[in-house]
């Protein structure tokens, strides 16, 4: 249907990047991939692409980028008239942007734009802000019609940090496509591939290799286990981004005698099946707003050993769905990973118990049926569409 005739609101999600399917990115594309078109059409923008990121091909979307640094250069202008152009000429309704960039950058370009409704996304405490970001969100927030924060941690920590009017931020908790449980690779082909033995006690963990994540708590952890459990194996999933930190991480393995226990498989396509081939999963981030990848372990039917930050208390309640432990405090989360170690009954209670707690709440459908109502509030608000019912929103 041409751009001109299509009567469906058009919502332009825009981030600072496109790289990899995980974190953020993996929830915009999820996002954009079930929000029923059959009430909106969607384009997803970026300011960096990664052309041959598989996931971008299957979009039901068209994916746009629009090549920008995120630096006041001569580029700012010519990006900001590209956003301009494709605003007025594809007639966008809604700007949702992701990210510090996009949330600042792309929402002034929104404003200049010729106001669509503007829509500013929250999804950690701040752990990346400078002075300068703190500046630029106060000057663009009094023009941003609704800020989402992905929990409830975070939105509180967003209203006093940002001066924000609570009425203007809501929060839309993650949500994530829940896998059957008997369609993944077999567990003990896994295990093969990884050079595991099935007498192996694996530990997942899924996070970026970056300092905020706890890596080098979980190593500690890792030393106490495996002094009861020489035969469990820690392995953490994720992209280096932070080099300096993984050196220092190898450092720690060989300092403390674990580097045959702790194995770093860097970003993994194939998270489902390391899920499917762990016994345990843990999670001692520093910060989180809230994880997918804790999520998405919640939804394999894995027992989890997680940080109390942030939104992660939102998610897991200690003792019935998983456990929480305080932050830095390795001993505590080496001694709740041997509870689960040595009692697998125990672990398999906790593990249905957290398939139970992402299917009741943290399920895709339910985020985009709770971010349409808002969708819908905001554009009702403009005079641009009837309200829809919440079962129609849902539909998919």
């Amino acid at each position: 249907m041409d751009s001109q005739t299509d009567s469906r609101p058009h919502i332009l999600f825009l981030i600072d990047h496109l790289w990899a399917i995980a974190g953020t990115e993996g929830a915009l594309l999820r996002t954009a991939r079930h929000l029923p078109p059959s009430r909106y059409r969607c384009t997803i923008g970026a300011f960096a692409v990664r052309p041959d990121l598989p996931v971008l091909k299957a979009s039901p979307w068209p994916v746009v980028e629009f090549p920008f640094n995120g630096t006041l250069s001569k580029q700012t202008v010519h990006t900001a008239m590209s956003v301009r152009r494709f605003i007025r000429s594809q007639k966008v309704d809604i700007v949702h942007t992701f990210l510090e960039s996009a949330n600042i950058w792309g929402g002034f370009f929104s404003i200049l734009s010729g106001r669509p409704v503007l829509v500013s996304t929250r999804r950690d405490l701040g752990i990346l802000r400078t002075l300068k970001h703190r500046l630029a969100y106060r000057l663009l927030n009094p023009f941003v019609d609704q800020v989402q924060a992905v929990s409830g941690a975070v939105r509180e920590w967003t209203i006093r940090a940002e001066g924000l009017d609570p009425n203007k931020v809501v929060t839309i908790a993650n949500g994530i496509e829940l896998p059957p449980l008997s369609n993944v690779d077999d567990p003990a082909v896994l295990r093969r591939s990884l050079g595991l033995s099935q007498e192996a006690r694996v530990i997942l963990s899924v996070s970026n290799v970056r300092e905020v994540k706890g890596i080098d708590v979980l190593i500690r952890a890792a030393k106490r286990v495996c002094s009861e459990y020489p035969t469990a194996v820690f392995l953490i999933a994720g992209a280096i981004n932070e080099p300096d930190y993984y050196e220092r991480l190898q450092r720690l393995t060989e300092e403390i005698g674990v580097t045959s226990n702790v194995r770093f498989l860097g970003e993994c396509d194939n998270v489902q099946s390391l899920l499917r081939a762990s016994e345990i999963f843990c999670l001692l981030s520093r910060s989180e707003g809230m994880s997918n990848s804790l999520l998405e372990a919640m939804a394999s039917g894995l027992p989890c050993v997680a940080t109390a930050v942030g939104g992660t208390s939102e998610v897991v309640s200690d003792g019935s769905d998983g456990y929480l432990v305080p932050s830095e405090e390795s001993e505590t989360a080496a001694d709740r990973i041997m509870t689960l170690l040595r009692n697998r009954d125990l672990a398999a209670r906790l593990g249905r118990a957290a398939r139970q707690t992402a299917e009741a709440k943290f399920s895709a459908q339910r985020m985009v049926s709770d971010l349409a109502a808002m969708y819908d509030r905001l554009l009702e608000g403009r005079g641009l569409i009837r309200p829809c019912s919440r079962a129609e929103c849902a539909t998919v």
